[in-house]
């Protein structure tokens, strides 16, 4: 697989909740999928990827999904002002 390193800063946010498994009722390990995603993300060699990995504490996939909108969306414009 080819890997392009991005040329400009970019910001990926990715979460998953910890019973996001399927012990709790899921198809797969999604909390096992989102770590092995944000080790290959981790592996890319540039300085203009950053990259935010949480694992949100006690939630399902239907609690994880709206706090991760929340969350990522923050983050990714934390520092961004059109003003």
């Amino acid at each position: 697989m080819i890997v392009q390193r991005p040329k400009n800063e970019t910001k990926v946010y990715l979460s998953v909740g910890s019973l996001e498994t399927p012990k709790f009722g899921e198809q797969q390990n999604m909390v096992r999928g989102a770590r092995l995603l944000a080790e290959k993300i981790n592996a890319v060699d540039s300085s203009h990827l950053i990259l935010n990995f949480k694992t949100i504490e006690g939630a399902s996939h239907a609690i994880a999904f709206p706090t991760t909108a929340i969350h990522g969306l923050d983050w990714i414009h934390a520092n961004t002002n059109p003003h």
